[in-house]
């Protein structure tokens, strides 16, 4: 296939593409010469791909439109004080003191927010650090109208949760990826130790899960079946839960390059999300779970097939 081996090339023209839109404009410079380097190295053909997907980009920018007074939508993260609230116009950081749950629709008055902007270098940019996580609205909850609770593979993990609060931290820590603060000296001590990657959801969870769905649907099924039904049980359970980058791209990866790897290598699969990923949300770029999900596997994938040598 003619764009096989060459989805790289096409997705650092748009990572540098979306950097110099957002980050510097000194990008567009690199993006030139490389360019210029593609055409002399491959050919223009592949240069024109990377032109289309620019131009692609440019069209795709999110539109942040006017914010309402009265807003409705599904709880997707909740959090002590705030939660994330997913409207037709957009996602919400909703600041309230509701008792709020994961999935359930509600619907407020709301008063609008600004975002925090850094003012110092180096300083922490809330605005950049939500648009990362495509939320472009900020609010605090002036009178709840509304509220509906559903049932969802969350709340039926949630319900079976430990009645030791200790214990109920870990279990929504490990099986939900949600991190309470009363946790924090814990987390930071496994951080310290390099042992938090054992407790946050990665994509090593994702790969010991279907490896262990594929053994157990092995005993009664045939292969290709015990692969299907692992696929489906595996995303049914990362998209019941609020949304975790690190596991959505174990499991796109390891979905689409067992799906598509007569015609591309785990490299162009790899490519082809952080492509994807740039189109969804050009902010991505800022979001640290992003770059360090996709460059580790980046990374894997180069050294994998590395001898090492023993002196």
């Amino acid at each position: 296939m003619f764009i096989s081996y060459h989805i790289f090339y096409y997705a650092l023209g748009c990572l540098l593409y979306v950097m110099g839109m957002y980050l510097h404009p000194i990008f567009f410079i690199g993006l030139f010469i490389y360019c210029i380097w593609m055409m002399y190295r491959l050919n223009l053909t592949h240069v024109l791909i990377v032109f289309v997907l620019c131009i692609g980009l440019y069209f795709m920018t999110p539109k942040v439109s006017d914010f309402p007074t009265t807003i409705e939508g599904k709880v997707m993260k909740i959090s002590e004080k705030y939660c994330y609230v997913q409207c037709d116009f957009g996602t919400v950081k909703l600041y309230h003191d509701e008792d709020f749950n994961y999935g359930d629709t509600i619907k407020a008055e709301v008063e609008t927010y600004d975002m925090y902007e850094a003012t110092n270098d180096n300083a922490f940019n809330e605005k950049i650090y939500l648009y990362s996580l495509k939320i472009f609205y900020k609010a605090k909850l002036t009178c709840l109208l509304s509220k509906t609770s559903h049932t969802s593979l969350y709340t039926i993990i949630e319900s079976r949760f430990s009645s030791n609060q200790d214990v109920n931290d870990y279990q929504r820590l490990f099986l939900l990826g949600q991190r309470s603060s009363t946790i924090d000296e814990d987390y930071t001590s496994l951080s310290q130790l390099s042992l938090v990657h054992l407790f946050a959801l990665s994509g090593m969870h994702v790969h010991i899960l279907f490896a262990l769905l594929m053994q157990l649907f092995g005993f009664i099924l045939q292969k290709h079946i015990s692969k299907i039904c692992s696929y489906i049980l595996l995303a049914f359970y990362i998209f019941s839960i609020p949304m975790n980058i690190s596991l959505y791209r174990a499991f796109f990866v390891m979905f689409l390059y067992d799906l598509l790897k007569e015609w591309f290598n785990q490299l162009d699969v790899l490519s082809l999300l952080v492509i994807l990923s740039l189109y969804y949300n050009p902010y991505i770029i800022f979001n640290i779970t992003f770059i360090f999900s996709y460059f580790i596997y980046f990374i894997v994938l180069l050294t994998q097939n590395k001898k090492i040598h023993h002196y």
